[in-house]
């Protein structure tokens, strides 16, 4: 069953549905709102879609939704409101900065401002949480705005510090200052301190593996050199850093995934003329029991074949016709890239849709649409033309750039 066959409305409610779109000749608008008690809404499989640079959203087949108007756009996830109720929203990109679009309420917070960052903090002084934004205008200053108060800051300020804003110490600071502002909650003022900047560290003992990681230290260095690291609610305590430690930057650390793909190529690298036809290796999917043997085999054959690469099943039926420069397959993964004139595309095994054409300079999974309880539908982001676009597992393209 595909996804466009799951949903049939009766004939009328059809007609009604199409009726004001057929006489108004206009870009399909947003859906209502959630109704109460609804959990599911169809913008939970709603697409980002870039329309030359515009960003909106279409359905998994293709078709506009919500038109393209923004900067760029996010998929839409459940949440809540600050009443409790249920809401669909999206993360969008304006004209000044980030903000969120919320389905039938429209964008959460003013126009005017960009949403730099948010946080729930707890003062010592407050047994409350209080949510609030560093915020941002057009020229690119930030202010700080409570959900409760408004705007507390205005945006005059250079420079932001989030992340110690999980710690219950909010700092701004303007170009050229030596020292950070803080704003105080007791006066609701930004009052001036003697902190001239801060680092986040990961830690771990001298003599012991390097990548065995102790904790992590938020250090304050404050004028004249004093430091002091954060403790809980926001509280600055003194700190002195330890002679049988070692302190590394929080940036300087990159995790790398490991791969277990193995990379096959149509010809040597030393451009040696290779074997004509012959199977490079093969792989048994007997393991997913029932699931291959739907999609019609249990093992899979990396064959060359006139000097292109191709993938076959047991049968020696073309699950990828021998056309592709390179291919690399996973043996625990249900899914090949494929190369072909240094563009990538892939294949995914276990689905009756086409192969995703080697037509991008990119390609890698970005977000999984829970359609059924059984299926979840795979979107890819990709690379064309110096811009990034979205495709589906059903290799339908979500953008438009040409």
């Amino acid at each position: 069953m595909t996804f466009s066959e799951s949903i049939r409305f009766p004939f009328p409610v059809f007609l009604l549905l199409l009726l004001p779109v057929l006489l108004t000749a206009q870009n399909v608008p947003p859906p209502p709102p959630l109704p109460p008690g609804v959990k599911s809404h169809p913008a939970l499989l709603y697409i980002p879609y870039n329309d030359h640079g515009k960003w909106g959203w279409c359905d998994t087949l293709g078709n506009v939704t919500i038109p393209a108007k923004y900067e760029a756009s996010r998929f839409f996830y459940p949440n809540k409101d600050e009443a409790g109720n249920p809401v669909i929203m999206a993360e969008v990109s304006t004209k000044v900065g980030k903000n969120y679009l919320v389905i039938g309420n429209g964008l959460m917070y003013p126009k005017k401002y960009g949403i730099a960052s948010n946080w729930k903090i707890s003062f010592p002084d407050s047994v409350t949480k209080e949510k609030f934004y560093y915020i941002k205008d057009k020229r690119g200053r930030y202010g700080l705005l409570s959900l409760s108060e408004g705007v507390v800051v205005k945006p005059t300020y250079d420079e932001i510090s989030h992340e110690m804003a999980f710690y219950g110490l909010i700092l701004l600071r303007k170009k050229g200052a030596t020292c950070y502002d803080r704003y105080d909650m007791a006066s609701r003022k930004m009052l001036t301190s003697d902190i001239v900047s801060h680092k986040v560290y990961r830690t771990h003992e001298k003599g012991k593996n390097p990548y065995y990681i102790s904790e992590f230290i938020n250090v304050i260095t404050h004028a004249g050199g004093r430091l002091s690291s954060l403790a809980r609610h926001g509280v600055l305590e003194p700190f002195t850093m330890k002679d049988n430690t070692e302190y590394a930057p929080n940036d300087m650390f990159i995790e790398e995934e490991p791969s277990f793909s193995k990379t096959y190529r149509a010809a040597p690298e030393n451009d040696q003329k290779s074997t004509p036809d012959e199977v490079l290796t093969t792989v048994d999917y007997a393991h997913y029991g029932a699931t291959s043997k739907r999609y019609g085999f249990t093992r899979l054959k990396l064959i060359r074949k006139d000097g292109k690469l191709g993938i076959v099943n047991e049968a020696d039926s073309v699950i990828v016709p021998p056309a592709y420069d390179r291919i690399d397959l996973s043996e625990i993964d249900s899914r090949a890239m494929i190369f072909k004139d240094d563009k990538q595309g892939m294949k995914l095994f276990f689905t009756h849709y086409p192969l995703i054409e080697a037509r991008y300079v990119s390609i890698a999974e970005a977000h999984q649409l829970r359609v059924t309880e059984r299926w979840v539908f795979a979107v890819f982001r990709v690379t064309k033309n110096n811009e990034h676009g979205y495709v589906g597992e059903n290799a339908v393209e979500y953008f438009d750039l040409d």
